[in-house]
């Protein structure tokens, strides 16, 4: 990430919040991050132009605190600061094609169900056990092409058709809003582009989405950890209770996230191989990555 690049994010984080004032309603201006943050107005500009050479510790917290991310936004943050200036033969990363199809490889022959997202939470594969697990209907799928957002792990968790909700009951709404802390924390760096944008306006559609969007705009939220522990009863096959554990490849076309759901009971082990059983081991895949328009 470069500095003009940098300076479109910080930027697109501003005008994610809204000011109310005597003239109306409006995003922030530069002048109102700059007072939130205890920074000069010409110290702002300078950074959203792509001009201030020193994008110091001091600064970045003071912008993060002021723009509200959460931990996790924060660490992502940091992170794409940090690059800003860094020389690219530097920077390890894999190559993107290699290490997509390395994780499609591990998740069609690991016993436990697992999926691949983008940087975008898009699920760009997942195994039949996961897909199984979750009871995803097949229009979802079906339906996924014809979208901006393609199969987004979003969509899972808010979309009506989706058994999601139903399974974690009383449950949903903190599993909705950590399923969100997630996708903010992991699109972050992205944030400012028309991609993201898209992507954002397809699942605004879909109810409580939106509200909960800005409700989450929180910096007091704790860092997302990499894994969320989820019970709730299948329908045919009794109650499921898995940790589900992310862990992040860093290519040289974004992040990839694989997730993996660990049984925390016998009962959830004999489930998972009943699926196997059933249908045995196999990876449907949703997207193509790297994209052909893929520079992040």
């Amino acid at each position: 990430m470069d500095r003009k690049e940098f300076g479109k994010l910080i930027a697109a984080l501003r005008e994610e919040h809204i000011e109310f004032s005597a003239r109306g309603i409006g995003v922030w201006t530069q002048t109102k991050l700059a007072k939130e943050a205890n920074l000069p107005e010409k110290a702002i500009s300078q950074i959203e132009q792509g001009r201030k050479m020193n994008l110091d510790a001091q600064t970045m917290t003071q912008l993060a605190r002021a723009l509200k991310l959460s931990m996790g936004e924060q660490v992502a943050l940091f992170a794409a600061a940090a690059e800003v200036g860094a020389d690219p033969q530097y920077m390890m990363r894999e190559p993107a094609a290699h290490s997509f199809q390395t994780l499609v490889k591990l998740i069609g022959e690991i016993r436990l169900p697992a999926f691949v997202c983008d940087p975008y939470a898009n699920v760009l594969a997942a195994n039949t056990i996961a897909l199984a697990v979750l009871k995803v209907p097949e229009t979802m799928i079906n339906n996924a092409p014809t979208l901006a957002s393609g199969f987004n792990l979003l969509r899972v968790v808010f979309a009506p058709e989706s058994p999601f909700r139903q399974f974690m009951g009383e449950h949903w709404p903190e599993r909705a809003e950590a399923s969100l802390h997630y996708f903010r924390a992991s699109t972050l760096r992205y944030r400012h582009t028309a991609r993201f944008r898209a992507i954002l306006a397809e699942l605004s559609e879909l109810p409580f989405f939106r509200d909960l969007w800005f409700t989450t705009q929180n910096y007091a939220e704790d860092l997302t950890p990499p894994w969320t522990t989820y019970t709730y009863g299948h329908q045919e096959l009794g109650n499921v209770s898995f940790i589900a554990h992310i862990s992040v490849t860093l290519t040289d076309h974004g992040a990839l996230q694989l997730t993996t759901y660990l049984p925390c009971t016998k009962e959830t082990t004999e489930i998972f191989e009943t699926f196997i059983r059933r249908q045995g081991l196999g990876v449907r895949r949703f997207a193509q990555w790297p994209r052909a328009t893929e520079t992040a």
